[in-house]
């Protein structure tokens, strides 16, 4: 049944589970290949295993056809911002704001104004996610993004709140770990800043940056 097994997919893709949804989405008949969601679908897989060829030639197919659909503006921004395109990405990302005032729009144009080094303009666009998502849970990474603008705009301790609200969602990750130790770091407390890049080389040894943290650390005394 070609409406189960896009029901089916919808549900797959948002839960990560790529290759599930893959199969499912090429078990489809032929005649429903070209219908929108699925090609938006298809899209998506595409996007999150990495093939941004595909994925953004499948994003413009659907953007091009359906024009008011935000979710093909936003995945191309994410495109290009993961290709290091900051200024490329604006203006897919301004477009799926305008088109969608929504959290995940929000976060995806503060995603690229933290890049571009606009720091209160990313505030306050996270701000507005967060005050959009007041009866559902935030955008996944909402809070380390938030905790990274606060850090660079000099706001260690905002920062650290952030930040460990993500560990807190997400469970212990070096990085966020590693970043958490630089709040403490710029906040003076060196012990709590030692025990955080630690704690962070534990899980991944090869994490330059929490090793950069910890001389440091060592270069203060």
């Amino acid at each position: 049944d070609t409406q189960l097994g896009r029901a089916l997919a919808r549900s797959l893709v948002a839960a990560g589970a790529t290759n599930e949804a893959s199969q499912v989405l090429d078990s489809l008949p032929d005649e429903a290949m070209h219908e929108e969601e699925v090609t938006l679908l298809r899209a998506t897989v595409a996007f999150n295993e990495g093939r941004d060829d595909e994925a953004e030639k499948l994003f413009a197919f659907v953007e091009q056809e359906s024009p008011r659909l935000w979710a093909a503006a936003l995945h191309r921004g994410h495109l290009r911002l993961r290709q290091a395109d900051i200024q490329g990405s604006m203006p897919h990302y301004e477009r799926a704001v305008a088109i969608a005032d929504n959290p995940e729009t929000r976060v995806g144009l503060a995603a690229a104004q933290l890049e571009a080094g606009l720091l209160p303009k990313c505030l306050d666009n996270l701000a507005e996610a967060v005050d959009q998502c007041r009866t559902r849970p935030l955008p996944p990474g909402t809070e380390a993004l938030s905790g990274e603008a606060l850090l660079r705009f000099g706001r260690p301790a905002e920062a650290q709140g952030a930040f460990e609200r993500h560990l807190r969602r997400y469970g212990p990750e070096p990085r966020i770990l590693s970043r958490l130790a630089d709040c403490y770091r710029e906040m003076g407390a060196q012990q709590a800043a030692r025990m955080g890049y630690q704690e962070a080389l534990k899980l991944d040894p090869a994490l330059q940056e929490a090793r950069n943290g910890l001389s440091a650390l060592e270069t203060a005394h």
